[in-house]
Protein backbone atom coordinates (compact mmCIF):
# COMPACT_ATOMS: atom_id res chain seq x y z
CA UNK A 1 0.00 0.00 0.00
CA UNK A 2 2.58 2.08 0.81
CA UNK A 3 4.72 1.51 -2.93
CA UNK A 4 1.47 2.39 -4.37
CA UNK A 5 0.97 5.65 -3.12
CA UNK A 6 4.67 6.79 -3.39
CA UNK A 7 3.93 5.84 -6.97
CA UNK A 8 0.67 7.44 -7.18
CA UNK A 9 2.05 10.78 -5.81
CA UNK A 10 5.48 10.41 -8.20
CA UNK A 11 2.92 10.32 -10.99
CA UNK A 12 1.06 13.36 -9.69
CA UNK A 13 4.15 15.40 -9.11
CA UNK A 14 5.50 14.30 -12.62
CA UNK A 15 2.18 15.05 -14.27
CA UNK A 16 2.35 18.69 -12.57
CA UNK A 17 5.34 19.46 -13.19
CA UNK A 18 8.67 20.83 -10.70
CA UNK A 19 11.06 22.95 -11.40
CA UNK A 20 14.93 23.44 -9.47
CA UNK A 21 16.65 26.56 -10.14
CA UNK A 22 19.49 27.18 -8.81
CA UNK A 23 21.76 30.71 -9.64
CA UNK A 24 25.39 31.29 -10.15
CA UNK A 25 27.84 33.44 -12.16
CA UNK A 26 28.69 31.92 -15.50
CA UNK A 27 27.95 32.12 -19.38
CA UNK A 28 24.70 31.30 -21.15
CA UNK A 29 24.96 28.57 -23.02
CA UNK A 30 22.06 29.65 -25.34
CA UNK A 31 23.06 33.57 -26.13
CA UNK A 32 26.68 33.72 -24.70
CA UNK A 33 26.12 36.16 -22.31
CA UNK A 34 28.00 36.83 -19.25
CA UNK A 35 26.75 37.12 -16.00
CA UNK A 36 24.23 35.57 -13.39
CA UNK A 37 22.68 31.88 -14.44
CA UNK A 38 20.45 29.48 -13.54
CA UNK A 39 20.10 26.20 -14.29
CA UNK A 40 16.96 24.24 -13.89
CA UNK A 41 14.89 21.24 -15.36
CA UNK A 42 11.34 20.56 -15.69
CA UNK A 43 9.72 18.02 -17.75
CA UNK A 44 9.71 17.57 -21.29
CA UNK A 45 11.91 20.27 -21.56
CA UNK A 46 15.73 20.01 -22.30
CA UNK A 47 16.96 22.95 -20.44
CA UNK A 48 19.74 21.88 -17.77
CA UNK A 49 22.61 23.59 -18.89
CA UNK A 50 23.29 27.36 -17.43
CA UNK A 51 21.41 30.02 -19.51
CA UNK A 52 20.54 33.66 -18.23
CA UNK A 53 17.35 35.12 -16.92
CA UNK A 54 16.25 36.87 -20.40
CA UNK A 55 17.14 33.29 -22.17
CA UNK A 56 15.30 31.52 -19.48
CA UNK A 57 11.32 33.45 -19.79
CA UNK A 58 11.61 32.19 -23.50
CA UNK A 59 11.69 28.24 -22.97
CA UNK A 60 8.85 26.52 -24.04
CA UNK A 61 6.89 25.77 -21.26
CA UNK A 62 7.43 29.23 -19.05
CA UNK A 63 4.92 31.45 -18.60
CA UNK A 64 4.98 34.81 -20.46
CA UNK A 65 6.50 37.77 -18.59
CA UNK A 66 4.52 40.73 -17.92
CA UNK A 67 5.45 44.52 -18.87
CA UNK A 68 5.90 45.05 -15.32
CA UNK A 69 10.34 45.16 -14.56
CA UNK A 70 11.20 42.15 -12.59
CA UNK A 71 10.11 42.26 -8.95
CA UNK A 72 7.56 45.11 -9.34
CA UNK A 73 4.07 43.82 -8.16
CA UNK A 74 1.58 42.98 -10.12
CA UNK A 75 -2.40 43.37 -8.52
CA UNK A 76 -3.86 39.72 -8.43
CA UNK A 77 -7.36 38.31 -7.70
CA UNK A 78 -5.78 36.46 -4.73
CA UNK A 79 -3.31 38.43 -2.08
CA UNK A 80 0.20 37.93 -1.64
CA UNK A 81 0.37 36.96 -4.97
CA UNK A 82 2.81 38.68 -7.19
CA UNK A 83 3.03 38.02 -11.42
CA UNK A 84 0.67 35.14 -10.19
CA UNK A 85 2.73 33.33 -8.08
CA UNK A 86 2.11 32.19 -5.20
CA UNK A 87 4.38 31.86 -2.09
CA UNK A 88 4.68 28.17 -0.90
CA UNK A 89 7.45 27.86 1.58
CA UNK A 90 10.39 30.59 2.44
CA UNK A 91 13.43 29.02 4.64
CA UNK A 92 16.69 30.42 5.53
CA UNK A 93 19.42 28.02 6.96
CA UNK A 94 22.59 30.60 8.61
CA UNK A 95 25.59 28.46 8.27
CA UNK A 96 26.27 27.67 5.45
CA UNK A 97 24.08 30.31 4.52
CA UNK A 98 21.63 28.88 1.91
CA UNK A 99 17.94 30.71 0.97
CA UNK A 100 14.63 28.19 -0.01
CA UNK A 101 12.06 29.91 -1.96
CA UNK A 102 9.17 27.81 -3.34
CA UNK A 103 6.49 29.05 -5.29
CA UNK A 104 3.40 27.94 -7.70
CA UNK A 105 2.74 29.62 -11.22
CA UNK A 106 0.83 29.05 -14.14
CA UNK A 107 1.05 26.60 -16.41
CA UNK A 108 -1.27 26.58 -19.26
CA UNK A 109 -4.78 25.30 -17.62
CA UNK A 110 -2.66 23.82 -14.84
CA UNK A 111 0.84 25.34 -12.47
CA UNK A 112 3.78 24.40 -12.13
CA UNK A 113 5.88 24.40 -8.43
CA UNK A 114 9.45 26.28 -8.43
CA UNK A 115 12.41 26.11 -5.73
CA UNK A 116 14.97 28.81 -5.95
CA UNK A 117 17.95 27.83 -3.99
CA UNK A 118 20.78 30.58 -3.73
CA UNK A 119 23.69 31.55 -1.21
CA UNK A 120 23.53 34.91 -2.35
CA UNK A 121 23.01 36.85 0.98
CA UNK A 122 19.43 38.64 1.55
CA UNK A 123 18.31 41.75 1.98
CA UNK A 124 17.49 42.61 5.80
CA UNK A 125 14.29 43.40 4.77
CA UNK A 126 13.70 39.45 3.82
CA UNK A 127 15.24 38.46 7.19
CA UNK A 128 12.98 40.73 9.47
CA UNK A 129 10.06 39.79 7.60
CA UNK A 130 10.77 36.08 8.18
CA UNK A 131 11.84 37.51 12.20
CA UNK A 132 8.72 38.99 12.21
CA UNK A 133 6.32 35.69 12.35
CA UNK A 134 8.06 35.30 15.86
CA UNK A 135 5.45 36.48 17.79
CA UNK A 136 2.92 34.44 15.66
CA UNK A 137 4.12 31.86 15.91
CA UNK A 138 4.37 31.54 19.92
CA UNK A 139 0.77 32.91 19.76
CA UNK A 140 -0.58 29.74 17.58
CA UNK A 141 1.50 27.57 20.16
CA UNK A 142 -0.19 28.71 23.40
CA UNK A 143 2.85 29.79 24.42
CA UNK A 144 3.67 33.07 26.34
CA UNK A 145 4.78 35.93 24.70
CA UNK A 146 7.88 36.45 26.97
CA UNK A 147 9.14 33.35 25.87
CA UNK A 148 10.17 35.30 22.69
CA UNK A 149 13.59 35.90 23.51
CA UNK A 150 16.23 33.63 21.93
CA UNK A 151 13.46 32.62 19.36
CA UNK A 152 14.92 32.09 15.57
CA UNK A 153 12.27 31.93 12.74
CA UNK A 154 13.71 29.20 10.58
CA UNK A 155 10.99 28.22 8.13
CA UNK A 156 7.44 28.98 7.13
CA UNK A 157 5.55 26.59 4.65
CA UNK A 158 1.82 28.32 3.43
CA UNK A 159 -1.03 26.74 1.85
CA UNK A 160 -3.17 28.94 -0.99
CA UNK A 161 -6.83 28.06 -1.16
CA UNK A 162 -9.56 30.55 -2.27
CA UNK A 163 -10.30 31.14 1.35
CA UNK A 164 -6.92 32.56 1.87
CA UNK A 165 -3.85 31.13 3.24
CA UNK A 166 -2.42 28.29 5.84
CA UNK A 167 0.69 28.57 7.68
CA UNK A 168 3.38 26.05 9.24
CA UNK A 169 5.58 28.22 11.20
CA UNK A 170 8.87 26.63 12.11
CA UNK A 171 11.58 28.52 14.70
CA UNK A 172 14.52 27.43 17.10
CA UNK A 173 14.43 28.66 20.39
CA UNK A 174 17.98 28.95 22.57
CA UNK A 175 17.09 27.75 26.23
CA UNK A 176 19.32 28.58 28.95
CA UNK A 177 21.33 25.73 29.12
CA UNK A 178 22.42 26.52 25.80
CA UNK A 179 20.36 23.57 24.24
CA UNK A 180 17.91 24.65 21.05
CA UNK A 181 14.53 23.31 20.80
CA UNK A 182 12.68 22.98 17.79
CA UNK A 183 9.33 24.36 17.72
CA UNK A 184 6.55 23.98 14.95
CA UNK A 185 3.56 25.67 15.08
CA UNK A 186 -0.09 23.98 14.26
CA UNK A 187 -1.52 24.68 11.06
CA UNK A 188 -3.35 27.89 11.33
CA UNK A 189 -5.78 29.13 8.51
CA UNK A 190 -6.14 32.99 7.48
CA UNK A 191 -10.04 31.93 7.75
CA UNK A 192 -11.57 28.99 9.58
CA UNK A 193 -15.42 28.73 10.51
CA UNK A 194 -14.10 26.13 13.39
CA UNK A 195 -10.79 26.40 15.79
CA UNK A 196 -7.75 28.71 15.40
CA UNK A 197 -7.41 31.36 12.58
CA UNK A 198 -4.23 33.66 11.86
CA UNK A 199 -4.93 37.40 13.13
CA UNK A 200 -4.75 40.25 10.98
CA UNK A 201 -1.66 41.43 12.11
CA UNK A 202 -0.47 38.01 11.36
CA UNK A 203 -1.77 37.94 8.08
CA UNK A 204 -0.61 40.88 7.19
CA UNK A 205 3.32 39.95 8.18
CA UNK A 206 3.21 37.05 6.48
CA UNK A 207 1.72 38.73 2.97
CA UNK A 208 4.37 40.85 3.55
CA UNK A 209 6.95 37.98 3.52
CA UNK A 210 5.75 37.15 0.39
CA UNK A 211 6.37 40.00 -1.30
CA UNK A 212 9.87 40.15 -0.08
CA UNK A 213 10.90 36.78 -1.10
CA UNK A 214 9.90 37.42 -4.63
CA UNK A 215 11.50 39.89 -4.59
CA UNK A 216 15.10 38.00 -3.73
CA UNK A 217 13.20 35.40 -6.80
CA UNK A 218 13.95 38.33 -9.04
CA UNK A 219 17.29 39.72 -8.10
CA UNK A 220 17.09 41.69 -5.08
CA UNK A 221 19.66 40.91 -2.48
CA UNK A 222 21.92 42.37 -0.24
CA UNK A 223 24.28 42.80 -2.90
CA UNK A 224 22.09 44.61 -5.03
CA UNK A 225 19.63 44.09 -7.97
CA UNK A 226 21.08 41.09 -10.21
CA UNK A 227 18.70 41.64 -12.91
CA UNK A 228 18.54 45.52 -13.23
CA UNK A 229 20.56 45.60 -16.39
CA UNK A 230 19.18 42.61 -17.87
Amino acid sequence: MGKQKREAKSEKQEARGTVREKTADGVCTRCGAEGTTVSFSTPGVDATAPICPDCLAKIKGRPKKTKSQPGAAVPHKKRGAVEDREVTGVKIAPDPLLVTISYDQPHGEDKISVVVESKDEPKQSLTDALQALAPHALAMCEIPAEWESGVSVRSVKMKHSDAGVGVVITCLKTLETKQVCCLNSPYTPENSEFGAQLTATAVTDLYGLMTEALAYVDGKRAQGDLFKDK
